[in-house]
C-alpha cells in the first residue's frame, strides 16, 4: 500500500503532549529528515502493540528479566508471595 493510498485520520492531543512529541521530532529529524509526528505516533503505536504480544511469550523468569532489561532495575518493583488479607476490625 502507498503512503498516499491512506485515509488520513485527525487526532486531538493535549497542548502538552504534543509539544513533547514535537520536541522528539525535531531530534529524530536531525538524523532523518523525512520524520513526521505522525510516523513518530505510528511507531510507538507499533511498539506498544509488540510490546503487548512479547511479553506474553515469556516464562516468569525471562518476564522479569526482560521487564528490568526494558525498564531498569531502579523502575522494576517485584513483590513474590500472596498477600496477607487484612483482619476485619472487631465490633466494639
Amino acid at each position: 500500500m502507498k503512503y498516499k493510498d491512506i485515509p488520513p485520520y485527525g487526532l486531538r492531543l493535549q497542548p502538552d503532549l504534543k509539544e513533547k512529541l514535537d520536541a522528539i521530532v525535531r531530534e529524530k529529524k536531525k538524523k532523518t529528515p523525512d520524520w513526521s509526528l505522525n510516523s513518530e505516533i505510528a511507531k510507538r503505536l507499533e511498539e506498544s502493540l509488540q510490546v503487548r504480544n512479547d511479553l506474553a511469550q515469556f516464562s516468569d523468569g525471562e518476564m522479569i528479566d526482560e521487564l528490568i532489561r526494558r525498564w531498569g532495575r531502579d523502575l522494576v518493583c517485584i513483590q513474590l508471595g500472596k498477600k496477607q488479607q487484612e483482619e476485619p476490625p472487631e465490633n466494639q
